[in-house]
């Protein structure tokens, strides 16, 4: 025979089986979103691992000039697991839409042990040899079989049939960077005209080698290189090939958290609101329980079996929703940001904390309900008054209405209309914050795009002087007017942050065709010591130096030091630094140009006029490394920035839906416990209507507080996401701005929120019959 400590519960979830569902649900709902962001942030960190472990991913990789065998005192050198040497080249991609950038990159030997392992999927029809990396294959939309046109600097086009598709985890998917990755065996480099000479060498350390041994081996394999007459132009750590995939999930998931933090919030609000009404309901039975004898731990028990069977079933639909969950968005992630493999099992983190908070969260929600009504005075208990009435005697009111019956209705039940403004308040907030949000990166991103004043550039290579090569683009039908510039890697070194990869660009002082935006000290000039102005990315990996402080470049063998005369925005592109063009040919005696900046004329055809560049430049002998519009080049940021706008927007909306829900619950409710006084209003004559204002009353005072409230929240919240997005995206916070017609817009939606949860159920209840309204 079941005792009664356990019947009372089970006959206690059959009574209350609406509110009971109400809080499953609630419960279920919020720690699932929750459950969800955190295991998703988790999981893709360790996808992300495993990708590099799977991979082999190269703990470094030199960018050399052309070599033939790699310096065997490499692998002589103690720390350092394996080199293996590579064939790397620029070259690009005809297709619809144009020319693409791609990097060429040579298949190791199937008998060397592959750092950055790759898996080849091969189209059984082809034995071309050359294969496209899944992102680029995806982003250039090419097909297994169809045929390709691949343009090598100095050499003619080739068309060469596309063998199947790679999957590199270490590149970075084509979309973000501009250059896609095409992979060609020794044979199809023949055919393609590429010499067989190394220009890149990858290594892996040792297992447990640290970071300051790391760049101490980094310094051997320089000097070895050097007395092997190689010179590396770059170097670059595995964990640079991952910035752009960190940053992004890094920005998305920890903000997303917060808002799962939030969402529990909302759900512990409505459950405390649902217990305080389940319990208030049994406060004659407790009394009765107290009378014949039945001890304070005994009731207690009675709810913790309660208590525990709600927690239980709470965690069983979290971890499924937060599994499946979690399942869908790290196969998004994985996909969208070319990770490669990722794991389906639970982290068992997660599984401890949605366990733990599925049985605290009941637990401390019907806590003090419970110790309030054995706290009660036992006759008190008997006499069957709900004990969310007022005890106090209240005064009489001198005139009725409907209104007043509402007000005091309100009074009244202060707790409940507090949590349905609070609900209500943090969706709001959420969503005000990611409507600001937008409106913050729509606007930085219209800045960003302010900083190219040109329609084209050009990666050239030729021997010509800058003036002759910069007249060979003037001299075009259609062109405006053209700059040369030099942009190639350098290391900047640091005493106390190190070594970091920047892109160096050395261009005119007073260049036209670039607008850029000062944020410390100020832009290039003739006069002073050399100098450079670094972007806000390179200020981020050098630990946030101040304009005025020195550090050194190195390109080569030279190195020389440099005084920071300012600090731009980020583009969105990675590390950088500018150099004024008489100091760079001061520095390296140089005078020739690599990168071509054009600007078009008005009314001119881009199509043709590039048309019309490429078949100068060829009969000129300059060869073509990479061309790209300055549109092209606006759509990256704008694919990021989307990509962060878009999950946040997304995970706002699912708050507030999340708050509706709630709102629309505890309405639910509150029409429901008050089905008789509806009876009684219409059996004296009040009609539907006035019902209904009494109800639509109530909650748009609800809403129009509740909307005062959200733009209050919003603003600590707004400040917070454009500080956390702007550090993470562009290495400084975002300057927050107010957005008035998401405000306005968001009282709209309050008040039609609020209508809408008084709506539903006080329509429904009316439909009832009068006596059935009428019993107790």
């Amino acid at each position: 025979m079941m005792p009664l400590m356990m019947k009372k519960p089970f006959r206690d979830i059959r009574k209350h089986k609406a509110k009971t569902l109400f809080i499953l649900l609630s419960i279920s709902i919020s720690l699932t979103i929750a459950g969800t962001i955190l295991h998703t942030k988790l999981q893709f960190e360790a996808a992300l691992q495993e990708s590099m472990e799977k991979s082999n991913a190269a703990d470094a990789s030199f960018y050399t000039n052309s070599f033939k065998d790699i310096p065997k005192e490499l692998a002589e050198l103690e720390g350092l697991e394996k080199a293996e040497p590579r064939i790397s080249l620029r070259a690009r991609a005809k297709t619809e839409d144009g020319y693409k950038n791609i990097e060429v990159t040579g298949l190791p030997d199937k008998d060397r042990l592959q750092i950055g392992k790759i898996n080849i999927a091969k189209d059984e029809k082809s034995d071309s040899g050359v294969y496209a990396e899944a992102s680029t294959k995806n982003e250039y939309i090419w097909r297994e079989g169809e045929e390709i046109k691949l343009l090598i600097p100095g050499e003619k086009q080739k068309s060469m049939q596309l063998s199947g598709s790679v999957s590199d985890p270490s590149r970075i998917p084509a979309g973000f960077t501009g250059t896609g990755y095409v992979y060609l065996t020794k044979d199809a480099l023949k055919k393609l005209g590429v010499p067989l000479a190394y220009t890149q060498i990858q290594v892996r350390f040792e297992d447990g080698t640290s970071k300051k041994e790391r760049d101490q081996l980094i310094s051997r394999i320089n000097k070895i290189l050097k007395s092997s007459d190689i010179t590396s132009y770059r170097t670059e750590q595995s964990e640079e090939t991952f910035y752009i995939r960190n940053t992004l999930a890094s920005s998305i998931l920890t903000v997303l958290i917060l808002f799962g933090l939030c969402s529990l919030v909302l759900g512990f609000i409505l459950i405390i609101h649902l217990f305080h009404r389940v319990i208030a309901e049994q406060v004659k039975e407790l009394g009765i329980q107290r009378v014949v004898g039945a001890s304070a731990s005994f009731i207690w028990r009675q709810y913790i079996v309660y208590l525990g069977l709600i927690g239980t079933l709470s965690f069983l639909l979290s971890a499924a929703g937060t599994y499946y969950g979690s399942k869908w968005a790290v196969r998004y992630l994985a996909e969208e940001l070319n990770i490669g493999s990722y794991t389906e099992s639970i982290d068992l983190n997660t599984v401890y904390l949605l366990a733990g908070f599925s049985l605290a969260i009941p637990f401390f929600g019907a806590f003090w309900p419970v110790l309030n009504v054995l706290n009660k005075p036992l006759t008190d208990s008997l006499r069957n008054v709900p004990h969310s009435f007022p005890s106090k005697e209240k005064k009489g009111a001198v005139w009725f209405s409907l209104s007043l019956l509402s007000w005091r209705h309100a009074r009244s039940r202060k707790a409940q209309v507090l949590s349905n403004i609070l609900m209500l308040s943090f969706g709001g907030a959420i969503i005000l914050s990611c409507l600001t949000l937008h409106q913050t990166l729509t606007n930085q991103l219209q800045q960003m795009n302010h900083f190219w004043n040109y329609d084209q550039e050009w990666s050239v290579k030729s021997d010509l002087p800058k003036e002759e090569l910069i007249g060979l683009f003037e001299k075009t039908e259609g062109v405006s007017e053209a700059e040369g510039w030099t942009v190639r890697n350098t290391e900047v070194l640091s005493k106390d942050r190190g070594r970091q990869n920047a892109l160096l660009m050395s261009l005119p002082e007073q260049s036209k065709l670039i607008r850029p935006a000062v944020q410390e000290g100020q832009w290039l000039s003739k006069v002073g010591k050399p100098a450079i102005v670094i972007n806000e990315d390179l200020r981020t990996l050098l630990e946030n130096p101040k304009a005025g402080e020195t550090v050194k470049l190195k390109i080569g063998r030279e190195e020389k030091a440099f005084t920071i005369k300012g600090i731009i925005s980020s583009q969105l592109k990675g590390p950088a630094a500018y150099m004024s063009s008489n100091d760079y040919e001061q520095w390296l005696s140089s005078n020739a140009a690599n990168r071509v900046a054009v600007k078009m004329k008005s009314g001119a055809d881009l199509t043709e006029a590039s048309d019309l560049l490429e078949k100068r430049l060829a009969a000129g002998n300059v060869s073509v490394e990479g061309s790209e519009t300055i549109q092209a080049m606006k759509k990256r940021p704008e694919q990021i920035i989307g990509l962060v706008v878009s999950s946040i927007l997304a995970a706002g909306f699912l708050f507030t839906l999340l708050g509706m829900m709630n709102l629309m619950t505890a309405a639910s409710m509150n029409v429901y416990e008050r089905q008789k006084e509806i009876g009684i209003i219409r059996a004296i004559g009040g009609s539907s209507g006035k019902i209904f204002r009494m109800y639509a009353g109530e909650s748009i005072i609800v809403s129009i507080v509740s909307w005062g409230l959200a733009g209050v929240i919003s603003l600590p919240l707004s400040q917070f996401l454009s500080t956390r997005i702007g550090l993470s995206l562009l290495g400084s916070p975002l300057q927050n701005e107010i957005y008035p017609q998401g405000i306005a817009g968001w009282l709209i939606a309050s008040v039609t929120i609020g209508l809408l949860s008084a709506a539903i159920p006080v329509v429904k209840s009316l439909r009832k019959p009068l006596p059935i309204m009428l019993e107790d």
